[in-house]
């Protein structure tokens, strides 16, 4: 008889959920790498563009909006399941284009 070593996970479905969490984990960090890219241009370049989170005020300096996401974006990778850091990468995404809108408004 063969003997196969034992899996580190016990599941298939709790293995597939870890890939799952691993890629929204990779997305969350491409989306809101966007996000402080398009606030930060945004906001040295255009002179009628505030920040809309309420945390930073209206005009953060840079390494404030960069200190903002070094720390809440870890808290968010280690205490969330997949469908809530799904849900975050929507709010990211929309944040993006959002920034996208604002900076071609104001060209």
């Amino acid at each position: 008889m063969i003997r196969r070593p034992p899996r580190s996970t016990h599941c298939i479905s709790s293995a597939a959920s870890d890939v799952y969490k691993r890629q929204q984990l990779r997305n969350s960090i491409i989306i809101h790498t966007l996000d402080v890219a398009t606030t930060i241009y945004a906001l040295e370049n255009r002179d009628h563009v505030r920040e809309g989170n309420i945390i930073l005020g209206p005009d953060p300096e840079i390494y404030e909006v960069v200190l903002l996401k070094a720390i809440v974006l870890p808290f968010v990778h280690q205490n969330f399941e997949s469908g809530q850091i799904l849900i975050m990468n929507w709010a990211g995404g929309i944040a993006v284009v959002n920034n996208l809108y604002i900076i071609n408004r104001y060209d």
